[in-house]
């Protein structure tokens, strides 16, 4: 379970950087197309962009999701390489700015049931999803609300009908720019389409259970992230190698 959630810590902490018009400019013309384990090569993730840098394709050692584009329409498959077989569909509609507004899907990650689902996604004035609406055809409603602050998430939390379930805070102590571009938290795949991303990577993951983990970077002679070090709480340390092409 640990290598499930460090390895989504691990590409949440490549949120984009985004900028304002008294900002530095911060270089993206690269995009990130790699992530590996330094420690075990077969714990990796790749991404594919289409030509105008929309995420398309990014797939892992057991699942591999697709990303296609129609007009104000994305569509999006996982496809569980271990088990030949599709867990997750969703057909979702995009506003004027390119982010996911509402969508409906099929999840199948469990072989033994079929779940329908519905999905709302909100927005402030800055272009920042608030809040994420998922209903289950099993009657479950879900509700993420995200905070932000100066351009970076600073807290989520999670509510199972109507009571708190889970939830996290990130902070931001002397850590470089983040310049994937990519948001990983509000959707299940990393993508463009759930609005602004962070401006900086995070310092520190704390669960809403206590538990936490630090991360430290190294960068290279442009800036970019290279690599991430994560170090939790039970001592357990794991890093992650960055390709930016």
């Amino acid at each position: 379970m640990k290598n499930i959630t460090i390895f989504g810590l691990s590409l949440l902490v490549l949120l984009s950087a985004c900028k304002k018009d008294n900002d530095p400019v911060i270089e993206t013309s690269k995009k990130l197309v790699k992530m590996t384990n330094a420690t075990k090569e077969s714990d990796f993730t790749v991404i594919e962009y289409d030509a105008q840098g929309r995420v398309t394709k990014s797939a892992d050692e057991s699942d591999e999701v697709t990303i296609t584009y129609n007009g104000n329409e994305v569509k999006i498959k996982e496809w569980r390489t271990t088990e030949n077989r599709e867990v997750f569909s969703f057909t979702g509609k995009l506003n004027e700015k390119g982010n996911l507004t509402e969508g409906t899907a099929i999840s199948q990650y469990n072989q033994s049931s079929v779940e329908g689902l519905t999905f709302k996604f909100e927005y402030n004035n800055d272009g920042y999803m608030t809040k994420k609406t998922r209903t289950s055809s099993n009657g479950d409603v879900y509700v993420y609300e995200y905070t932000y602050s100066k351009g970076n998430m600073t807290a989520y939390k999670v509510y199972r009908n109507g009571t708190f379930d889970w939830g996290g805070t990130w902070e931001y102590s002397d850590t470089p720019a983040d310049k994937s571009n990519l948001n990983w938290e509000q959707f299940n795949c990393a993508n463009k389409f759930t609005g602004k991303t962070n401006k900086l990577l995070p310092s520190k993951y704390t669960g809403s259970t206590g538990w936490y983990v630090n991360f430290t970077y190294t960068v290279d002679g442009n800036g970019y992230p290279s690599s991430v070090t994560s170090t939790y709480d039970d001592g357990d340390v794991y890093k992650f190698l960055y390709t930016f092409e």
